[in-house]
């Protein structure tokens, strides 16, 4: 599911893809691709910035510490999203 937003730090507009096609909801995770900051979706849709206790949980967390990698390793949102999900252990 594709959503606009504006990124909180850097003000770019965002076309936010969620890789699982569900709409985005309240303190669900939004990468920057410009600026690669970590916001949260609020409950009006807009990103917010995290707190300082859910930042670190959130850098903590190996999920987003593999698309942060992917992010850095291509400018592309969805060649970044394929890296992360190569990274993701396989379930069957």
């Amino acid at each position: 599911m594709w959503v606009r937003t504006t990124c909180c730090y850097c003000r770019k507009t965002l076309n936010f893809l969620n890789p699982d096609g569900e709409e985005p909801t309240a303190g669900g995770i939004s990468i920057c691709t410009e600026c690669h900051e970590i916001s949260l979706f609020a409950e009006d849709g807009s990103l917010r910035r995290p707190t300082g206790e859910e930042r670190e949980e959130l850098l903590a967390n190996p999920d987003v510490h593999s698309a942060l990698v992917a992010l850095a390793l291509t400018p592309d949102p969805l060649a970044a999203i394929a890296l992360w999900r190569m990274s993701q252990p396989f379930e069957n």
